[in-house]
């Protein structure tokens, strides 16, 4: 009898009953994918505890932030004139331009953003101050920008620092400033888990409540400001007014050595007039105990008048002149500074704006007229009047005084204007 023609019944190790070699197969199969399933089953569980942990972890994790620096140059000959800042293409706050001048790091804002890719862009104006006939560069301006692209992310600052910088082997002039950024990941602190609230006391607890006593301050010792007016080697009768704090009127007549004014510490304006001589003034800072020396050198007032005071405009005689595109007047002199500081000192003359203007033919006008009168401010506040009492503003070609078809019309429309704010 063939062995085929009836079943076989076997029993495998597992007591199941094997009715064929077919069956038997299966069985074997079915049993070893038993262990798999399982071990699958642990990943899945292994994977999820991991996952958990890592959403964990992110919950925990701050909010991306990022903090903008900008790195002041602080050269005496380089004027900071403008500067903008764009996150994401929206303007940002800035600190004044003059602290923005001074040296080292100025954060601009520190501000929470969120993830993804952010771009900031800088922009700064440079004007070189030097005096006309001491530089070959003196009133020329740059124009610097600079745009980095960075990733926030949960956990981490970016430090992002706009760095202006020098590049004095530039064989252009237009070449010879840049501006770069520097991008630094820092990590921020976890966020701590909020802690329970306390328990409820449940008797009511006395707090013990304690005066503070008044302070005692010691009062400032005040300030010795020497003043010494000559002309030449000569001392000069002159009439020295104070102001600040306290305002005091001193008269250097008869007066051996330095004027001694004694003065509560502050930040002063000195004016000093003398008859025969152009006037002066200056800004003199006095701290505690501090005894400064101030002297004023005083120039020969001119026999005919250079200016005059009508319809609250000052008028320079004769006016400035500019060449096609330049900010400089043609002719600059220490003597036209010296005219305006003495009118804004015997005129009383607390707040002057300078106007700017360009004929219509000059290449970007707008920018030019502001330069010229910025160019004039910065040389009062050199000539010793104090930065908030001169003001600029340019108008380009928007008020011409001729029309400028002609070339005497355009060198008239080329101009700055002096306008009294403030008596």
């Amino acid at each position: 009898m063939l062995l085929g023609a009836h079943p076989v019944r076997c029993w495998g190790s597992s007591g199941v009953a094997v009715k064929s070699p077919l069956h038997f197969v299966l069985l074997v199969g079915l049993l070893n994918a038993v262990p798999t399933r399982a071990q699958a089953g642990a990943r899945e569980d292994a994977a999820r505890a991991e996952l958990e942990r890592q959403l964990q972890e992110l919950v925990q994790r701050p909010a991306p932030e990022v903090d903008i620096i900008f790195e002041g140059l602080g050269l005496p000959h380089l004027q900071l004139v403008e500067a903008e800042f764009l996150l994401d293409d929206k303007p940002l706050p800035q600190l004044p331009l003059e602290e923005l001048s001074r040296p080292g790091p100025h954060r601009l804002r520190r501000l929470p953003v969120e993830e993804g890719t952010h771009t900031l862009e800088s922009r700064a104006v440079y004007l070189d101050s030097s005096p006309v006939f001491q530089s070959s560069l003196s009133g020329f301006r740059w124009r610097v920008a600079s745009r980095v692209t960075f990733h926030a992310q949960r956990g981490l600052r970016m430090r992002v620092r706009a760095i202006p910088g020098q590049v004095p082997e530039a064989a252009e002039p237009h070449d010879r400033m840049k501006l770069v950024h520097e991008v630094v990941p820092e990590m921020l602190a976890p966020v701590a888990a909020p802690e329970p609230p306390p328990a409820r006391p449940s008797a009511p607890v006395k707090v013990a409540t304690t005066v503070e006593e008044p302070r005692h301050t010691t009062p400032a010792v005040p300030a010795t400001l020497l003043l010494e007016v000559s002309a030449g080697k000569k001392p000069v009768a002159a009439t020295v007014r104070v102001r600040g704090a306290v305002s005091r009127e001193v008269s250097t007549k008869g007066t051996r050595g330095p004027r001694e004014v004694e003065l509560a510490p502050g930040t002063y304006a000195v004016e000093v007039i003398a008859p025969g001589f152009l006037a002066q003034t200056r800004v003199v800072s006095l701290e505690s105990r501090a005894r400064v020396l101030v002297g004023f050198t005083l120039a020969r007032a001119p026999r005919k008048p250079g200016l005059r005071v009508k319809d609250g405009r000052l008028e320079l005689t004769p006016a400035l002149q500019f060449l096609e595109g330049a900010i400089v007047p043609a002719k600059p002199t220490d003597t036209m500074v010296a005219l305006l500081v003495d009118a804004m000192v015997r005129q009383g003359i607390k707040r002057l704006r300078v106007e700017g203007h360009a004929d219509n033919q000059e290449h970007e006008g707008d920018a030019l007229s502001a330069a010229r009168a910025r160019a004039l401010a910065e040389a009062l506040e050199r000539a010793g009047l104090a930065r908030e009492r001169v003001e600029s503003v340019g108008f380009g070609d928007s008020r011409p005084v001729a029309p400028n078809i002609t070339s005497r019309g355009r060198q008239l429309n080329r101009r700055v204007d002096l306008r009294v704010l403030e008596r």
